[in-house]
């Protein structure tokens, strides 16, 4: 056979061909093309591009509508696998409403802070003064709390340093939250959104800038049971102890936390009293009982003893 003769029909169309399939066409081949028939060449070019400017469009107009959702939930997937930043805004969000109390306390006659709270400052002075806390009427909690608020009788900024204080307890429980979901297996991000409804909740944070001493209690519970989950038995029956001392409601998670520390050991042959008991529930009930006694007995003795003594010598007739 002879040599193939490439017919002018022929390369222009396989030019056409690779053309609009995209393909890299050999420079030769072209230059030959161009040469036989440049003006179909240049048509079929640009019948190529026709083709493709129409999908280019709807793909450049289709890139705006979607960029900003992506944009917002990459943004906000990004700030909740921080902790730190979480944390940060929550600790932002309770220094402004401190300083909004402060400004409202001085210009509104509607007070911000708590009217329980101004009952917590008058107890610490009336322990800066050597007197009992409940010489102060409608004084009904521990004197540990009068104590912790002692700072307040400084005077000047030192008066908001209960409720910065009842605000850090917020943020330390949402901490724990976190802890608590982690070591559940759950990964950081889908864990501090879960915890984020605590610290970055208005209502919570607006209790605890206002006075309340609730953002103590909770701490306390939480730590109770992050405690527990890390079986560490002796640390939960303290907690457990001190926050029925700090206030009575916490004694209902006893139950729970009696009956969620089973023994692994079998239950044939037992009586009723020995499959209740094991190490970790008397453990657990003597640390909290202890803790507890402890407690009272202590602000016992220092406080109500001493206040009923001196109400019955002053009653004696002189």
């Amino acid at each position: 056979m002879g040599p193939v003769r490439l017919t002018p029909l022929s390369s222009s169309v396989a030019v056409g061909r690779a053309t609009c399939a995209g393909l890299p066409a050999r420079q030769d081949r072209h230059h030959l093309a161009s040469q036989l028939h440049p003006a179909s060449t240049k048509d079929q070019t640009r019948r190529c591009a026709d083709k493709r400017r129409p999908q280019e469009e709807e793909i450049t107009l289709g890139i705006p509508s979607i960029t900003p959702a992506y944009a917002s939930m990459a943004s906000l997937a990004a700030f909740f696998s921080r902790p730190w930043a979480v944390l940060s805004a929550s600790i932002l969000l309770r220094l402004g409403l401190l300083f909004y109390g402060r400004w409202q306390d001085a210009n509104s006659p509607v007070k911000y802070t708590d009217i329980d709270y101004l009952v917590f400052t008058d107890a610490a002075r009336y322990l800066a003064s050597d007197r009992s806390p409940y010489e102060r009427a409608t004084y009904r909690y521990t004197p540990l709390l009068a104590w912790l608020l002692y700072p307040t009788t400084w005077g000047g900024l030192w008066f908001e340093f209960g409720k910065a204080l009842f605000a850090a307890g917020d943020v330390v429980t949402g901490w724990l939250i976190f802890r608590i979901l982690r070591g559940k297996g759950m990964n950081v991000e889908r864990s501090m959104k879960f915890a984020s409804i605590w610290l970055l909740n208005p209502m919570v944070a607006n209790i605890s800038t206002r006075g309340s001493s609730e953002g103590l209690v909770v701490v306390i519970v939480v730590a109770l049971l992050w405690a527990t989950l890390q079986r560490r038995i002796v640390l939960a029956g303290c907690l457990l102890g001190f926050g029925v001392h700090f206030k009575i409601y916490p004694f209902i998670y006893a139950a729970s936390i009696f009956w969620w520390l089973d023994g692994a050991t079998s239950k044939r042959d037992t009586s009723l009293l020995q499959g209740l008991l094991n190490v970790d529930r008397v453990t657990l009930a003597l640390s909290s009982f202890l803790t507890f006694m402890l407690l009272n007995s202590v602000m016992f003795t220092q406080y109500v003893f001493t206040a009923r003594h001196l109400a019955i010598i002053d009653a004696e007739p002189r």
